[in-house]
């Protein structure tokens, strides 16, 4: 499709004499140096309609490719989740603080107790939660 819509450009920079120099990016704005006739009007309908017809479907490229992205977190967390439900230690079991519920319970007290302070520092309306 892009190679179609490159030959119509050329085309009409043609009908229209415009000269394209080697190696320059063609766009339908540099080829078009307006007239032409009804020859360069239809080719600019060609243009205009393959023009509309390439950024569908690039945004159509692009939507399965970020629905791929999101089906397959879907199906990770699905994976992670059934782990989670049925044998956490799987993915846990070699940490030590896994099977020690008490170190456990420390590590989370001490983050609560770091957050209360900081919410009472930056809020001293918060005073009640210490």
């Amino acid at each position: 499709m892009e190679r179609d819509l490159y030959n119509l450009r050329l085309q009409l920079a043609q009908l229209t004499g415009k000269v394209i120099l080697e190696g320059a990016e063609v766009t339908t704005e540099l080829c078009d140096g307006g007239g032409g006739g009804s020859e360069a009007e239809e080719i600019r309908k060609k243009i205009d309609k393959k023009e509309r017809d390439l950024f569908v479907e690039r945004r159509a490229v692009f939507r399965g490719w970020l629905k791929n992205v999101f089906l397959g977190q879907a199906i990770l967390s699905l994976a992670v989740s059934w782990i989670m439900v049925t044998d956490p230690s799987i993915l846990f079991g070699r940490f030590d603080w896994f099977s020690s519920v008490n170190s456990m319970y420390v590590k989370i007290w001490k983050i609560h107790d770091k957050f209360i302070y900081t919410l009472s520092s930056l809020f001293p309306y918060f005073h009640w939660l210490q």
